[in-house]
């Protein structure tokens, strides 16, 4: 079962039939009708343990492509610089103006303006801190991620409360916004700073 459909499968369906008994029967119906992971269809035979699997490489890396990782931040700086020196323009050389130029340019922009700032890293490190105390303590249910080829088709145990964790996120920033404690458009004023971090 694809690391998309397990997720899918166990938040729909609940953890009470998630096992290996009932897994492949109850989700065999999902991927015929194309509603979970339908691109991942291959199934792999395990040597050492006998159960087929889904072990393609999708499902390992989520179908991105390497090429991507910089690109992404790349194009997200460069909507900050949009939107914070543009006024929501597209960014362009102006006449006469190297494109070489130009990207030394935006590299100055981002370091003066998107270098984190104190407020910033602490707004990162108190969201990290949260986070991590609501994967740990908001309640959730335990289930299996993919089997590994390298530990002979292993699955290691995962806690998952993140569903949880995500309403009681926006009950916790409803409530900062509503008293004054924290604004919520402070996440817009400190955007660069904590994309960088």
């Amino acid at each position: 079962m694809s690391y998309y459909s397990s997720q899918a499968y166990s938040a729909v369906i609940g953890p009470k039939l998630h096992n290996q008994n009932t897994e492949k029967a109850c989700l065999t119906p999902w991927l015929n009708q194309g509603r979970v992971a339908p691109h991942i269809t291959r199934l792999t035979q395990f040597p050492d343990t006998g159960k087929h699997e889904d072990f393609t490489k999708e499902h390992i890396t989520g179908g991105r492509r390497p090429g991507m990782d910089p690109k992404i931040p790349t194009v997200m700086y460069y909507m900050w610089i949009s939107a914070t020196y543009y006024d929501g323009k597209l960014p362009l050389p102006v006449e006469g103006q190297y494109w070489s130029d130009f990207g030394r340019q935006m590299l100055h922009l981002v370091y003066t303006g998107a270098f984190p700032s104190l407020r910033a890293w602490r707004i990162y490190w108190a969201y990290y801190i949260f986070s991590a105390a609501c994967y740990i303590f908001m309640p959730g249910f335990k289930c299996y991620g993919k089997p590994l080829a390298h530990l002979g088709g292993k699955k290691l145990p995962h806690y998952c409360s993140a569903f949880t964790g995500f309403y009681f996120t926006i009950f916790v920033m409803g409530a900062l916004q509503f008293t004054g404690l924290f604004r919520i458009s402070t996440l817009i004023d400190e955007f660069g700073g904590n994309f960088t971090d």
